[in-house]
């Protein structure tokens, strides 16, 4: 068990009791001797313990790395659909700086219009004169 100061208790016989090693890991140490460790831990194991043990560790790797892609696996549908709302998300964001930059343009066309344009101005950009419409 993890303590919170980051030791780790670890007994090679899986359980409290006679005959079980027991070795305190400080995993806030900035080294780690692995050999110091596994001959603290394992110094008076026999060699069929020490094969017993080898197992129990495989067994709890292998269960490690099914739980994991058990993970995975179920995780999946999420990770998919949160892409696709990524991808959404991106052309959404493509539209917006679309219509940001035409305003933008809109707005920097208005900033060059004269500050004098009236209402004269405005009867020259008409296309047709309402005289020109009553001529016969």
């Amino acid at each position: 068990p993890m303590s919170r100061a980051g030791r780790v208790s670890y007994s090679a016989a899986g359980s409290e009791g006679p005959g079980s090693e027991t070795v305190d890991l400080d995993f806030q140490k900035k080294v780690f001797n692995p050999q110091e460790y596994v001959a603290k831990l394992f110094v008076s194991f026999t060699d069929t313990r020490v094969r017993e043990e080898r197992c129990k560790l495989v067994d709890m790797r292998d269960k490690a790395a099914g739980d994991l892609a058990s993970t995975v696996y179920s995780n999946y549908p999420k990770f998919v659909n949160a892409s696709k709302e990524i991808e959404g998300m991106e052309g959404d964001l493509l539209a917006m700086r679309t219509l940001l930059q035409d305003v933008q343009g809109v707005q920097k066309q208005l900033e060059e219009l004269p500050l004098n344009f009236g209402q004269q101005d405005a009867t020259k950009m008409m296309p047709c004169d309402e005289s020109s419409q009553n001529d016969p």
